[in-house]
């Protein structure tokens, strides 16, 4: 098997998660994002980014367009990791739109994507995001559920709860993939 680096970045946890089981399930080392050098990289032939959807965006994926010599010569997986259904046509299409615009057509079209569900607990999110959550919440808490996005929908019937959709599962169809493609 190639060998396998994940480097993730992660606001409440749950990309985290997913990092160290993917780490285990294809015993490679996981770092955060943060934590490691772009030379580090060099020793590696496949590079596995995780990331979390917030406020739209995939949260640290410009570190692929910052490095693109080190990225353009690997193979390059990204997983995202949202509150939103990743089963959905609309969840993807969504996560993929916005990462068109993060990512540089070249970059784009060089990864992989796997979607993921991650999760939200309320309780632990700072006061801020709790309030926007709330605003939320009272702006749709008499709208028709149907007439929602995707992403008020999720957030309509996660409020106020503690809610973890990750699964050492949900990461199979990526270990496939990097077993499949030595």
């Amino acid at each position: 098997m190639k060998k396998t680096i994940v480097i993730y970045q992660s606001k409440y946890g749950y990309t985290k998660k997913y990092a160290y089981m993917l780490g285990e399930l294809l015993d490679c080392p996981v770092y955060n994002r943060k934590r490691i050098q772009s030379d580090e990289l060099l020793e590696y032939d496949c590079i596995i980014y995780g990331g979390p959807i917030y406020v739209g965006g995939v949260s640290g994926i410009d570190v692929i367009d910052r490095y693109p010599d080190i990225f353009k010569k690997k193979q390059t997986i990204v997983f995202t990791c949202g509150l939103t259904d990743p089963s959905l046509p609309e969840t993807v299409a969504h996560r993929n739109d916005h990462m068109k615009q993060q990512l540089t057509k070249e970059s784009y079209q060089a990864i992989k994507i796997f979607h993921l569900h991650g999760g939200i607990n309320h309780k632990k999110l700072p006061l801020a995001h709790r309030l926007v959550l709330l605003l939320i919440h009272h702006l749709h808490i008499k709208d028709d559920i149907s007439s929602l996005d995707i992403g008020e929908k999720e957030i309509m019937n996660a409020y106020g709860k503690i809610v973890d959709f990750t699964s050492k599962e949900a990461l199979y169809p990526i270990v496939e993939y990097i077993k499949k493609d030595v």
